[in-house]
């Protein structure tokens, strides 16, 4: 026999109406009581040294991680400035080995070109 999903919320509202309606336990609701371990001193110890030594190398590795980014900064820095400087080298490099201009050379070879017409004519 299938219950409708209708009825079926009706019951879980019966169930719960029924759990609010019910008196409470004479001695209040029980009480949870959760007894401590025994807890060996040797263990405590060396748990307290291991703690402590945690700590210490949590805090160094806080500090190095502070020191890689500072590192990681200056690095980066370099970088542009190195980039920069080659890009200025490069631009004077084309300049100085930039052919003459036409100028310059066209004295050169109309000087030479004259130096054949006289030999020629001659």
């Amino acid at each position: 026999m299938m219950i409708s999903y209708k009825e079926k919320i009706a019951k879980q509202q019966q169930i719960i109406q029924n759990n609010r309606n019910r008196p409470p336990p004479p001695n209040g609701p029980p009480k949870k009581t959760q007894q401590q371990p025994q807890i060996n001193p040797e263990i405590a110890k060396k748990y307290n040294e291991l703690r402590k030594k945690y700590s210490e190398v949590n805090r160094d590795h806080e500090d190095l991680l502070v020191f890689v980014g500072h590192i990681h900064g200056q690095l980066e820095k370099s970088q542009k400035e190195l980039t920069k400087l080659r890009y200025e080298k490069n631009q004077l490099l084309a300049m100085v080995n930039k052919p003459k201009q036409a100028g310059a050379d066209s004295v050169e070879s109309k000087s030479m070109d004259m130096e054949t017409t006289n030999n020629n004519s001659s």
